[in-house]
């Protein structure tokens, strides 16, 4: 009886392998997350989220990057805004660590630093 049980739980499990193998690149997303939530149109967006009696605001930011120093961002947003964020030591810095004249999105807290620069596209002249 456990032999029997063993036999089709191994062919129950090989079917599963071979049904996720053959079907993952069919499953698989083709954009990023973020651009898939946000589109390509998305000049900053800001998220107030209350956790446990106290709030967290959020801020996502995309736009070209004008300067950068080791301590700030400034980036020029589609609508034309100038915004600064901050930088620490612990941000991640996707795709490159020069970013001047490339597309970035940033993901930063309204009262700290960014958690994450992600470069998008170079900006042709």
């Amino acid at each position: 009886m456990t032999r029997k049980r063993f036999g089709l739980l191994a062919t129950a499990l090989v079917a599963l392998n071979l049904f996720l193998w053959l079907a993952s690149p069919g499953l698989a997303l083709r954009q990023s997350l973020m651009a898939r939530l946000f589109g390509p149109r998305l000049v900053r967006l800001e998220v107030i989220d209350w956790v446990n009696g106290s709030t967290a605001d959020v801020r996502v930011d995309r736009g070209v990057v004008t300067s950068q120093t080791a301590t700030q961002l400034t980036l020029q947003e589609l609508d034309g805004r100038l915004q600064s964020i901050p930088l620490a030591p612990n941000t991640r810095i996707y795709g490159r660590r020069n970013l001047q004249g490339w597309r970035v999105l940033v993901i930063w807290s309204a009262n700290g630093a960014a958690t994450s620069v992600q470069a998008e596209a170079k900006v042709r002249a």
